[in-house]
């Protein structure tokens, strides 16, 4: 299966442990995860202040490590109820 990602030029890419969902990261900053199996999109964005070179999930899937020109490397949850969590958390602390 071959699929053209709309969002520009990706850095990393990577299979979660089961082959579900494939992780990518971006010259945008974004880190995206893709649902594979089902054939179905599944966008979720994590945001990041640069470029993303690195994504790498953890053994069992439940995470996603992704690394940033800033030199940072953020670890997220990868289950559909742990993103938004994550995500409201990221916002605020980028807020202030």
């Amino acid at each position: 299966m071959v699929r053209k990602l709309a969002t520009g030029e990706a850095h990393a890419a990577r299979f979660s442990p089961a082959r579900t969902h494939l992780a990518t990261g971006s010259r945008d900053g974004g880190v995206r995860l893709w649902n594979h199996a089902g054939g179905a999109d599944l966008l979720v964005t994590y945001p990041h202040p640069g470029a993303v070179w690195a994504v790498a999930f953890s053994p069992d899937g439940d995470r996603l490590a992704s690394g940033c020109e800033d030199g940072a490397v953020r670890i997220w949850p990868t289950s559909p109820l742990d993103v938004h969590e994550a995500l409201r958390q990221r916002v605020a602390d980028l807020s202030g």
